[in-house]
């Protein structure tokens, strides 16, 4: 059964949140993202495709390019451009486009879950892809990338997600596209533990989009979960993959409901066998 998580987030502020919302760094070209981000200093995709901070000729692999990354990411959480959470919670995230919503929940999937195929993917994926997600997460100690799982329809599920739409919104905004983007926060304890409940019943989930991440995210656990977790003492490594400071670094999965686009970030912080960390929701476009 899938094992799913609330979580500590770090998020945009309210104030902010238009600014902030992205679109997923793969979606661009290297010109194309120095492009977006011109004029738009709170653009997350300054600190996704953090080689739009230097110029043109920049070996956009280089250290520095991803240590600029965790630099603008620990500059705006000082500045209060981002929000931390004072309790783990579950969140609600709702797009509308031209009258039709799609609504998921933000939460954490465990790592486990990926590697024992309970989280099941359909797509086989490049190595330099990965390298490139492999070193912005360690660097960033962040998990900046967008992952759409999705799985079957649960009515206790569901039933709780409508009641928490009937409250307003913890954000409410329209994107350049014209999306409409709406965020509910469930920190209630007693709906948060029935929602984790109810997701134990949930038998599998499914990777709809970002296999690469994934599968570069699976490589980037910290030492102590190497330590303690079977599967990195009995599964061989085939690629060559960089070495991670020992500073730890959990492993979180975006974890969506049948429909929804999650965003995670992960803090220096990793728990028990199964290893979940919190996340850093990003609310983006999604065309």
């Amino acid at each position: 059964m899938a094992t799913v998580k609330p979580f500590r987030a770090i998020r945009p502020n309210a104030a902010c949140v238009r600014e902030v919302a992205a679109l997923p760094y793969d979606v661009y070209s290297r010109a194309e993202a120095r492009e977006a981000v011109a004029g738009h200093p709170l653009s997350f995709l300054n600190i996704d495709r953090p080689e739009t901070q230097f110029p043109e000729t920049q070996d956009m692999y280089a250290p520095e390019v991803y240590r600029k990354a965790s630099d603008m990411l620990q500059a705006e959480i000082a500045d209060g451009t981002f929000v931390r959470e004072t309790s783990a919670c579950y969140y609600i995230y709702e797009l509308t486009m031209e009258g039709r919503a799609q609504t998921g929940i933000v939460a954490l999937s465990a790592i486990d879950d990926y590697l024992e195929g309970i989280c099941k993917k359909h797509e086989n994926t490049v190595e330099e892809k990965e390298q490139d997600r492999i070193r912005h997460v360690d660097t960033c100690s962040a998990q900046t990338g967008p992952i759409f799982l999705a799985y079957r329809a649960h009515a206790g599920i569901q039933a709780i997600v409508q009641e928490v739409k009937k409250s307003e919104a913890l954000y409410d905004f329209v994107s350049d596209d014209g999306i409409r983007h709406r965020v509910w926060k469930i920190a209630d304890a007693e709906t948060v533990d029935t929602l984790e409940t109810l997701f134990a019943q949930v038998p599998a989930t499914y990777i709809a989009d970002g296999h690469h991440r994934v599968r570069a995210f699976s490589f980037t656990p910290c030492q102590l979960c190497k330590q303690n977790s079977r599967h990195h003492h009995s599964q061989k490594r085939q690629r060559n993959v960089p070495h991670f400071s020992e500073s730890p670094h959990g492993l979180p999965f975006a974890l969506s409901s049948a429909f929804s686009v999650l965003y995670e970030k992960q803090e220096k912080r990793c728990r028990t066998r199964r290893f979940f960390s919190p996340v850093f929701v990003l609310y983006v476009s999604c065309t």
